[in-house]
């Protein structure tokens, strides 16, 4: 999902959306831009230090994917080792705390836990339809008017007309940002016609 990953990250980080509250518990104090040094590179799509103290990983999917909780443990294991969080072991809120946000068409159907004799782990997945596209459109936050364009919603003329009716009262600069992040988020529903 390479491509839908940088306009969301650019939603998330710079236009804002209360999203982040809600899946994380806060909203973020710190963006970190994570990579991970290997011969493949694996990026986490978005991690931050939230204002209750977590640090939350944020991962975009717009497909199912079988092998999911592997990349989610990847991600964990070097988040754990990299920002010192794994040394309060006492402190079980000091862990990444990670949600896959689903963005696709199809059914969700992917597994959260690996359950092996020696290993346990899991991670949220929450599909981004399960959040009211009205509810987003009233937010203050202009992602979240973006966002509306991949819930559960009336008919796609509709929507389109209410989520471009939101957006065309904001600044010139973030109406802009918001219109061209509406396009590009448009072709995950099949609306950008």
């Amino acid at each position: 999902m390479p491509s839908f990953d940088h306009a969301l990250k650019e939603l998330f980080q710079m236009v804002g959306t209360s999203l982040l509250d809600r899946l994380g518990g806060a909203a973020p104090r710190e963006w970190l831009n994570v990579e991970m040094a290997s011969t493949r590179a694996p990026r986490a799509d978005l991690v931050a230090w939230l204002n209750n103290g977590r640090l939350f990983h944020l991962e975009f999917q717009s497909r199912n994917e079988w092998n999911m909780p592997w990349r989610m443990l990847e991600y964990y294991a070097y988040l754990f080792a990299q920002h010192g969080v794994g040394i309060d072991h006492a402190n079980p809120d000091r862990e990444p705390q990670q949600v896959v946000l689903y963005l696709g068409n199809a059914p969700l159907a992917m597994p959260t836990v690996i359950q092996h004799q020696h290993l346990r782990f899991d991670y949220q997945l929450v599909d981004i339809r399960q959040f009211d596209g009205e509810e987003l459109l009233a937010s203050p936050h202009a992602g979240d008017k973006v966002l509306a364009i991949l819930c559960e919603m009336p008919e796609p003329e509709i929507r389109v007309r209410r989520i471009l009716d939101a957006v065309m009262p904001l600044e010139p600069e973030a109406r802009e940002r918001a219109l061209r992040l509406l396009l590009i988020l448009s072709v995950l529903r099949k609306l950008d016609q």
